[in-house]
């Protein structure tokens, strides 16, 4: 068995749909083998997306870019609530980008793109007025660094990137490491929400 991170998966495909509910919200997806979070929505993006559903007041977000997509949680739920918004989905993960596709297309979701490519190799140019993190931890602190270093290169003027991290998965590691960078680029950092054992946090470009 491979890794969900892993680009070409090597466990054998066995797709199945299942239900996912969030504040109301009831949809159907496709999962697979090798794929982030198999079974439903993961705790950790759900309290990513509570968080981002609580602080975003405005009725439209332009651009949102769903880094480390996998299945396509994130931008199926946000879809839901901003019908209007382009989305942007990456994933290192082949099978992961065929079931997100899959599934904004299945849930009817118009304006998307999804694209297989590694960290700020997704988009190369583009800059987005909100990009969602959940970084695979697993693939080391080095790894995840790098991603989040690239997600904050790539925001519009006045855009925010969300991120969410487990407190046991080093966020108050990871906590230093982004007020750091906000500092250096003149960003404003705020530990935005803390719930059931994840950290999430906001950085906004002024």
């Amino acid at each position: 068995m491979g890794h969900y991170f892993a680009q070409e998966p090597a466990s054998i495909s066995q797709p199945q749909l299942i239900n996912i509910t969030f504040q109301g919200l009831n949809l159907q997806v496709r999962t697979d083998n090798e794929v982030f979070s198999k079974n439903g929505l993961d705790r950790g993006t759900a309290v990513l997306l509570k968080a981002i559903l609580t602080a975003e007041t405005a009725d439209k977000i332009g651009s949102v870019w769903d880094f480390a997509c996998g299945w396509g949680a994130v931008s199926l739920i946000l879809a839901a609530f901003y019908p209007e918004s382009n989305f942007y989905l990456s994933d290192i993960n082949s099978r992961a980008c065929s079931l997100a596709t899959a599934n904004m297309i299945m849930n009817n979701v118009k304006k998307f793109q999804t694209v297989q490519a590694d960290a700020a190799a997704a988009y190369t140019g583009r800059l987005f007025d909100l990009i969602a993190l959940n970084p695979p931890i697993r693939t080391g602190k080095i790894k995840v660094r790098q991603m989040l270093t690239a997600a904050l290169s790539r925001l519009e003027n006045g855009g925010k990137f969300y991120c969410v991290i487990g407190k046991k998965q080093g966020a108050a590691s990871y906590a230093a490491f982004l007020q750091n960078l906000a500092e250096q680029d003149n960003l404003t950092y705020k530990l935005l929400l803390r719930e059931q054992g994840y950290e999430v946090f906001c950085l906004r470009k002024e």
